[in-house]
């Protein structure tokens, strides 16, 4: 009858008040809490608590919940917010951020067979989750070295290569037909903090002719993978880091694996 009640407020901003508070089903101890400014969570219970804000405005959170392994967030009228994959969040403790670098559990992905956008002209549209698989990484400091996630297939081959070395350039800057230019593909980041890499779930892409032209297409894109479990391994500074991660077929597809054999040894 309140005899074991304890306050969580003390770490928490004077003169802000609540209006939802969750604890994350998949990690005991670890609260989120709806503010008259946001967001905060604590890792510990309640004994201290950290703003979760990134790119969210500041606004007052009405209701949140937690929906399989995303933060959903109700705000006062600046609609709903989701928080993607809440893994980073859950695997964190003080003994990840002591390390130089750390490599989170990858979520498994769906092989979605994307298509371009209804129409070009839409505004004020919401951000979708990246395409493919996503892979949290932490780095204590700049590395002195490239970052470089690594995916390997079922019998160890290295299948893709992702790095933070930004491309070189394959064609001078005043040419007027430039074609495809890898040099446009984002590098990893490498800077100290939480990072975030996306494996778009497809091999390596074709070997290009220097300086050779493209009038249309993405040579550098590989064909999709086959659904099966796959490895990641990130290198940092000689160290390396791995975490395996599910390919899930499309759900709405009804090919059958021989003929999705088929279709990848073709491609390739």
């Amino acid at each position: 009858h309140g005899r074991t009640w304890r306050s969580l407020s003390t770490a928490l901003p004077r003169g802000v008040y609540l209006h939802a508070v969750r604890e994350d089903p998949k990690r005991k101890g670890l609260l989120y809490v709806g503010t008259e400014r946001g967001v905060s969570y604590s890792p510990d219970d309640g004994a201290t608590w950290k703003e979760l804000k990134l790119n969210l405005p500041t606004v007052a959170v009405h209701d949140l919940v937690v929906k399989g392994d995303d933060l959903v967030v109700g705000t006062h009228g600046r609609s709903i917010w989701i928080l993607d994959d809440l893994t980073a969040l859950r695997e964190w403790s003080p003994e990840v951020e002591a390390r130089a670098a750390h490599l989170f559990t990858a979520r498994s992905a769906v092989r979605w067979r994307y298509d371009g956008p209804v129409s070009s002209q839409a505004k004020n549209v919401g951000q979708n989750p990246p395409a493919g698989a996503v892979f949290h990484y932490w780095l204590k400091s700049e590395p002195r070295g490239d970052v470089v996630l690594e995916v390997l297939d079922a019998k160890g081959a290295v299948i893709r290569k992702l790095t933070s070395r930004k491309a070189e350039p394959e064609t001078p800057k005043d040419d007027p037909d430039p074609g495809w230019d890898d040099s446009e593909r984002k590098p990893l980041p490498k800077g100290a903090g939480l990072r975030r890499a996306v494996w778009d779930l497809r091999h390596e892409g074709a070997t290009k002719i220097k300086g050779a032209k493209i009038d249309s297409g993405d040579p550098s894109e590989g064909p999709m993978v086959l659904p099966g479990t796959y490895t990641a391994r990130l290198t940092v500074d000689g160290q390396s880091y791995t975490t395996p991660v599910e390919v899930r077929l499309d759900p709405r597809m009804s090919v059958s694996p021989a003929d999705l054999d088929e279709q990848l040894a073709f491609a390739l």
